[in-house]
């Protein structure tokens, strides 16, 4: 779905550089000075998770002891996002080079998710019922892992909100004023944002303390143990992009964006004890964003 979009995006700016060719044309009455601004954007964001399950911990006795189960998961999820700007416009030349520089807060809604396929032990079962002479138990519609296997989660990946600056340099080209009207300008942007996200994990799977006496943890059905984990992290998204603007009036500008935004990769501890279970959740994005900027 990322990739369709990544497809899309070009003809959807070229339509959106098409309808600001139709507006009347406008001259901004000073290159210089402080603005306020509104934006909203649309974009697809591919998001994966990593999982680590580590059965070397002091005091495991799990069937999967002193073993390490690895599983990762990707999704794609539609996002938008309403956001408000204030910076300063500097002009550099007299032929319309320019340098904004803006603080930005923008509050978002939309999200990925998945399903961790989970990672069992092959040679525990086998002992096992050599063992008992009867196969591991597991339960579910998936089969539910034991103790010290890694479970097949439903996640969500999501943000909340964010804040950050941006960089803007651009000029007036010959080509684009001919193309959608006289002052029509072209920038490049790069911006970084503190952006909230949040991890949602839905497991179903063993969390009963093995003993001597009983080596499967969980016998029974009734014995599995369903939760939920949530997690709250912050991190840095760099962005980077390409825009068009267009005065409209004396004092306002309308604008176009394309951008990508890497939102990094975190790494969660959701179990310490008495295995290590980590998640690391990671995400980035293409988007279009419209701005409409009164200058003050």
């Amino acid at each position: 779905m990322k990739i369709q979009f990544t497809k899309l995006l070009p003809r959807l700016l070229l339509g959106v550089i098409a309808a600001l060719g139709g507006l009347p044309n406008g001259s901004l009455a000073q290159d210089r000075g402080f603005y306020l601004g509104l934006a909203a954007s649309a974009e697809r964001f591919d998001a994966s998770i990593r999982k680590v399950v580590d059965n070397r911990q002091p005091g495991n006795q799990t069937p999967s002891q002193g073993q390490v189960f690895h599983d990762r998961d990707s999704g794609d999820g539609t996002a938008t996002g309403l956001g408000a700007a204030a910076g300063y416009r500097l002009p550099l030349n007299g032929d319309g080079l320019h340098l904004s520089a803006e603080f930005n807060l923008t509050w978002h809604s939309g999200k990925a998710k998945g399903l961790l396929a989970g990672v069992r032990n092959p040679q525990a079962r086998a002992e096992y019922q050599a063992d008992q002479g009867q196969p591991m138990p597991e339960f579910g519609d998936r089969g539910w892992a034991q103790a010290g296997e890694s479970w097949p989660d439903a996640w969500r990946f999501k943000k909340d909100w964010s804040y950050g600056a941006t960089l803007r340099l651009g000029g007036r080209p010959e080509f684009l004023g001919a193309l959608i009207g006289q002052n029509a300008e072209l920038y490049a942007l790069a911006g970084a944002q503190r952006t909230e996200t949040k991890t949602i994990n839905r497991y179903l799977g063993c969390l009963a303390p093995p003993t001597p006496s009983l080596p499967t943890p969980c016998p029974t059905a009734a014995d599995f143990t369903a939760g939920i984990s949530r997690f709250s992290k912050a991190r840095t998204a760099w962005t980077l992009g390409l825009g068009v603007g267009k005065p409209i009036g004396r004092r306002t500008l309308l604008q176009v964006e394309a951008y990508y935004a890497d939102y990094g990769r975190k790494t969660l501890t959701e179990f310490t004890t008495p295995t290590l279970v980590t998640q690391a959740p990671g995400a980035d994005a293409v988007g279009l964003r419209l701005r409409l900027l009164n200058y003050l």
